[in-house]
């Protein structure tokens, strides 16, 4: 095999993966993932007796939503932290007026529109979590 066309199988793998990548959401920003990535916490086997999260006095959509910031939290913040130990502090709904969803960063651009979320505040050993979700598969960690 020449140099040629090994540089060239390599250029095609690398191309490759870049593309596999790219189209499944490999080089999207940190904080922001989709919530397929992760199990909800309410989806979680009951018969393996793990303590759920407290949830307070939230309906059971809103514990829907929160479940996706806590899997977000449990699996991307690289905490070693266990469901049990997390407080559903509130989960409402909201109308954002731009695409950060009440989360802009200086410098970035965002689209002038409402959008449909929530706001889930969570409680971990004291330290607050601010998540903003969207009607779809967004959730953001807001750090402000």
């Amino acid at each position: 095999m020449s140099k040629d066309t090994f540089k060239l199988i390599l250029f095609t793998i690398g191309f490759t993966v870049f593309v596999a990548l790219l189209f499944n959401g490999g080089f999207a920003g940190s904080n922001v993932i989709s919530t397929n990535e992760f199990p909800t916490v309410s989806g979680l086997d009951e018969t393996t007796n793990q303590a759920q999260p407290v949830y307070g006095d939230i309906s059971e959509k809103l514990k829907v939503v929160a479940d996706k910031a806590i899997g977000s939290l449990i699996n991307t913040t690289g905490l070693n932290i266990a469901p049990s130990q997390i407080t559903v502090v509130s989960a409402t709904e909201e109308n954002f007026p731009n695409t950060a969803l009440g989360c802009e960063k200086e410098g970035m651009a965002y689209s002038d529109v409402i959008v449909d979320g929530y706001k889930v505040m969570l409680e971990v050993s004291g330290e607050i979590y601010d998540y903003r979700l969207d009607e779809g598969e967004r959730v953001i960690l807001c750090e402000k």
